[in-house]
């Protein structure tokens, strides 16, 4: 497939090896409009986005969601995500989050059955889809890079300066900007707007400068671009507060939500909070101005990330609240060693009423049920 020029605002380049179904679900959070033409095999087909909803999919003689499931299905080939075609028509109505569900079902199933999934689209791939994309920000390159498990090199020439980001099993372990190395480094990197990117195979000997997981890394590298860039445009200010704060976050990409996350007030929070976003909700409770009674919240909601619900655990202030104790502990989504854990700090009525809940695993249950026999 031909590289398309870069004439859209971002980072024109291309990747390997990662998952088209991680791509596609990157650009529907980012509310990207594009059109995805893949090649896997014999194959071709195309799916596209229209700010952030999946509308259109064709492959062979299927279109719309059984074309598009059809695509998810491959496991290897290349792809090229280039700006939208005009006048396609809508073939896809059903939210793009059930139709990954559906398509990951199916692989899952057709693994199952004969050990693989895909059909003919197998004879020339291996290792994951390579492709060009144009007009992504750094922060989501780096994000799919990390959701890959692989190891990269990113190599970035901006509008900024030039620098190098190293991904090692899915999470950064080095960058280098100019003479800056780790964070450092890593925060300039992403102050870049637009320009070019290189996925390379990684470089050996690297050292490992940075050891905070990605998603708290480009937390803080967007508040370090935030302080760098000032203050929002006038003219998106303008734009915003003639819409409803509802409406304002409606059309916020990613990058926006979490920047509203980590510096708004308890009213964008209890909004923001709804987003299915891991990077989100953990800029929400990185926000230096939440509450306890928030936390709480939070901890005792069903719709909150596993990985949420352990940051907020690992706090041990937070930990000393016993409402966010108890909501931890009791949320069905938290993970067994981590809620286990907690049992025996909870008081005894509390204890009688989680040993008969049917809302918690059994494992808690199990575990609350042996205390209250150890206290009678």
């Amino acid at each position: 497939m031909e590289q398309m020029q870069n004439t859209a605002r971002g980072f024109f380049g291309t990747i390997h090896g990662i998952q088209l179904m991680d791509f596609i679900q990157l650009a529907c959070l980012a509310r990207w409009s594009r059109t995805i033409r893949v090649q896997s095999g014999s194959c071709f087909g195309r799916a596209h986005i229209r700010s952030g909803q999946l509308f259109h999919a064709e492959v062979d003689e299927l279109a719309g969601e059984e074309a598009l499931i059809r695509i998810l299905q491959w496991n290897a080939g290349r792809f090229d995500a280039s700006p939208p075609d005009e006048g396609v028509e809508t073939s896809i109505t059903r939210a793009w989050e059930f139709l990954l569900i559906e398509a990951l079902r199916l692989r899952d199933a057709a693994k199952n059955t004969d050990g693989t999934a895909g059909g003919a689209e197998r004879e020339a791939f291996a290792g994951g889809f390579d492709g060009a994309i144009n007009g992504i920000g750094i922060s989501d390159l780096v994000q799919l890079a990390c959701m890959t498990r692989k190891d990269y090199l990113l190599r970035i020439e901006s509008n900024h300066g030039e620098g190098k980001v190293h991904v090692k099993s899915g999470q950064v372990c080095h960058a280098e900007f100019g003479e800056l190395q780790g964070e450092a480094a890593f925060n300039e990197v992403v102050v870049g707007e637009e320009g070019l990117f290189d996925c390379l195979p990684p470089e050996a000997d690297v050292p490992d400068t940075i050891d905070k997981p990605w998603e708290y890394l480009l937390i803080d590298a967007m508040r370090h671009r935030d302080e760098v860039a000032g203050a929002n445009k006038e003219g998106d200010e303008e734009a915003a507060q003639a819409d409803s704060l509802l409406q304002r976050i409606q059309k916020m990409k990613v990058t926006e939500k979490i920047r509203a996350a980590m510096t708004g007030d308890k009213e964008m929070r209890s909004l923001l909070v709804r987003d299915a976003n891991r990077l989100v909700q953990l800029a929400i409770i990185s926000n230096g101005r939440i509450t306890d009674g928030e936390i709480a919240a939070i901890a005792s909601s069903r719709s909150i990330d596993e990985d949420v619900l352990r940051r907020i655990a690992a706090n041990r202030e937070w930990m000393n609240v016993y409402a966010i104790r108890f909501a931890i502990a009791t949320n069905p989504k938290t993970a067994i060693p981590v809620a286990t854990k907690l049992i025996p700090t909870l008081l005894a009525k509390d204890l009688k009423q989680i040993s008969k809940s049917k809302s918690v695993p059994t494992a808690v249950a199990a575990a609350a049920r042996r205390l209250v026999g150890e206290l009678r």
